[in-house]
């Protein structure tokens, strides 16, 4: 599975450029699903080269800001390029967030290298995630995207408060995700079994 807000470098712009970087990196993704580091980077090295092949033509370079939530065999990993973030709650709590420094932007060069975050388990409780361009995550506290999430009871409730949070008049761009409850594998249940 993979979640993915992508947006103009600088601004809220989902344009029909991000749309196809976007669709390439999902696309790239789901052909051979991997959290490992070199996958995760040949990915990133496919989208690079796609915008590298849509800026032969422009006159100016295009740089894009992505905030990707890979997930594979209930382990997750983000990456982030420019100044987009990720979050993940676990029964309502933040658990994890991408780190709000800014990383390298796609489009940067054919050696582009994204931020990596650490990979970390889902636990078999409700996640939820956030991903979303920098305007949200300057904009509302963390406690506050956390706290909207507690009164929400679908992602798109989540997303009307998070709106509501930033201003009515504020634009941003951003993905709401609930997971169903992960489900501990057959060995898992046998080696807690064990344990009792």
């Amino acid at each position: 599975m993979i979640i993915a807000t992508t947006t103009e470098y600088g601004t809220d712009e989902d344009t029909e450029t991000c749309s196809r970087i976007t669709r390439s990196v999902i696309d790239n993704y789901m052909h051979r699903p991997s959290v490992e580091d070199r996958a995760i980077r040949k990915i990133s090295t496919m989208a690079g080269n796609d915008i590298s092949m849509i800026q032969a033509g422009a006159q100016n370079s295009i740089l894009f800001d992505a905030a990707f939530v890979m997930i594979n065999r209930n382990i997750c990993r983000f990456l982030i390029s420019g100044r987009a973030a990720c979050y993940h709650f676990e029964d309502g709590k933040l658990a994890h967030r991408s780190d709000p420094s800014e990383a390298p932007a796609l489009g940067s060069g054919l050696r582009y290298e994204p931020r990596l975050e650490p990979s970390f388990q889902l636990n078999p409780v409700k996640n939820a995630f956030l991903t979303a361009s920098r305007s949200l995550s300057d904009r509302v506290t963390d406690q506050d995207i956390e706290e909207a999430l507690r009164q929400s009871a679908s992602p798109e409730e989540w997303m009307e408060r998070l709106q509501a949070l930033s201003g009515p008049e504020k634009q941003f761009c951003a993905i709401t995700a609930f997971l169903p409850m992960a489900k501990p594998s057959l060995l898992e249940g046998l080696l807690r079994h064990r344990k009792l």
